[in-house]
């Protein structure tokens, strides 16, 4: 076992490098070429106006509607959100350009670029963060749908991992029982780990200092759990579904666990805010509910 989770490391580098390939190129705006110097006009010349500086209140429509609206989409929700905007070009006729990263560096982005006119979220905590940060009005949060997270076993569950109590054991050498975790800095399930613990009172300090193996997503967790290179991880049920036939999914009760709430919302450095209402309002609609329904996402809590 040490063996694969080993070799697994050697490939993880190789892996988060064809999955940021597969998102959005976009990680920032390149600045502008600086335009070449025009002669001095006349000192008697009377200098040009200032240009009106762009509405970015989200209540304006100053941009081009032929240019695409700009959704930052946390990268684990990405699949259901390209169907969504597929049906959003259909029937409203808007353009949208996703830019697909952990949750929280697109929260981040929000704040440095001030250009994204809808974010959605893999869980709701980072709507409020946006919210303190005054990017987002609560009026304009909507939920999409919900996903669980739960117990990732070895097929059989040789090591009879029941519950989240079973962490705390895992920190005993004798147990050898190897742990991977979802990094909470990196995207949205590791907050969600976090929260779990938190609601089962298991310090999470001790918990990081027994782990073997910490991922910036969390589709990076199936690949050693499904080669029994990793015991015991926590992953959300839509992605625990991909490796059923290496893997075990076991149930995390609801009173111990966190739901994550997938989220969406307009942004207030968004330009259009009428287009970016309606692109929230289809997804967070029937349409757009009924392509994460196909998609596995629970719908009802």
């Amino acid at each position: 076992m040490r063996y694969g989770l080993v070799r697994y490391l050697a490939m993880l580098p190789i892996a988060a490098a064809l999955v940021c390939g597969a998102c959005s190129r976009s990680d920032g705006e390149k600045p502008a070429a600086k335009p070449e110097a025009k002669p001095a006009a006349a000192a008697t010349a009377q200098a040009p106006a200032a240009p009106a500086k762009p509405d970015v209140s989200g209540d304006g429509d100053s941009t081009p509607s032929s240019a695409p609206l700009l959704i930052y989409c946390a990268q684990e929700v990405r699949a259901p959100v390209e169907e969504v905007v597929k049906g959003i070009r259909t029937t409203l006729g808007i353009e949208c350009r996703l830019e697909c990263e952990g949750a929280p560096e697109l929260l981040s982005r929000i704040g440095r670029m001030k250009q994204a006119d809808v974010f959605v979220a893999d869980h709701s905590d980072y709507l409020d963060m946006a919210q303190k940060e005054g990017f987002v009005k609560p009026e304009d949060v909507k939920t999409l749908a919900y996903l669980e997270p739960g117990l990732l076993v070895a097929k059989g569950n040789p090591k009879q991992i029941k519950s989240v109590e079973d962490f705390r054991r895992a920190g005993d050498r004798n147990a050898r029982t190897t742990v991977a975790l979802a990094d909470p800095e990196k995207c949205g399930l590791g907050l969600i780990t976090q929260r779990i613990f938190e609601e089962n009172k298991i310090p999470w300090a001790a918990i990081e200092a027994s782990t073997q193996l910490k991922v910036p997503a969390e589709h990076l967790l199936i690949m050693p759990a499904s080669q029994g290179a990793v015991d015991l991880c926590i992953v959300r049920h839509v992605e625990a579904a991909k490796v059923a036939g290496a893997c075990d999914f076991v149930p995390i009760p609801p009173r111990q666990n966190v739901l994550s709430v997938v989220t969406a919302a307009t942004l207030s450095t968004s330009r259009r805010g009428d287009e970016a209402r309606q692109v929230v309002d289809y997804m967070a609609g029937p349409d757009g509910r009924a392509v994460f329904k196909r998609a596995k996402y629970k719908m009802d809590v």
